[in-house]
């Protein structure tokens, strides 16, 4: 009964809420973002999730259906154990943000991208296929962005399980407040997201 709630497989055992932002669903409520918003979005959820990471239960932090999000890449597989994570060879695969913003530039430089429809960058950037951008991510992660061209929402997967209905409703709060905050339509939090200051050695 002391153990964390991991599966002694890693396939994930825990019990957690995800919730769902509207951020493209012309239907559902909520400002309709950009895909640029979306991308400043996650962002700033990259650069706050320490933070974020603290307001769930200890055992979320490293759960792998909610892996963190690092700015310098994943940190464990899917596959490790919970007591053997980070000790791996394997390739890991996943998670991976330099991956994922390395793709996010390249297309966003290339000469196609200025003629694309707003649909159709979405696809490009965060369709379902493994030839998106948001295929270096995968869907088990802190924010997962493969749900906007499903649902058109962005899905936070960071918090624990609960049964406590006023905790519950704050957290879905923060959320919708942390994407309000952060797509930067006022042009506050724009980011220069086809810059890049190591683009000689992306693959070293």
């Amino acid at each position: 009964a002391a153990c964390p709630p991991l599966s002694a497989t890693g396939g994930g055992g825990c019990c957690s809420v995800h919730i769902h932002v509207n951020v493209f669903n012309a239907a559902a409520g909520g400002s309709i973002l950009t895909c640029r918003q979306v991308l400043c979005v996650f962002l700033a959820w990259v650069r706050f999730d320490l933070v974020t990471s603290r307001f769930a239960r200890p055992w979320m932090w490293r759960e792998p259906s909610a892996a963190p999000l690092y700015a310098t890449g994943a940190e464990f597989t899917w596959g490790e154990r919970p007591w053997e994570q980070g000790r791996s060879g394997a390739e890991r695969r996943g998670y991976d943000v330099p991956l994922f913003l390395k793709r996010v530039r390249a297309l966003m430089r290339s000469p196609a991208y200025a003629d694309m429809s707003e649909s159709e960058r979405m696809q490009q950037l965060f369709g379902r296929g493994n030839a998106s951008a948001v295929a270096a991510l995968g869907r088990s992660c802190s924010m997962n962005l493969r749900r906007l061209t499903s649902y058109g929402t962005m899905e936070v997967r960071r918090f624990h399980g609960c049964l406590n209905e006023a905790v519950l409703v704050r957290w879905a709060a923060f959320c919708v407040a942390f994407v309000e905050r952060f797509h930067g339509q006022d042009g506050e939090e724009r980011h220069d997201l086809t810059a890049g200051h190591h683009d000689g050695d992306d693959d070293g």
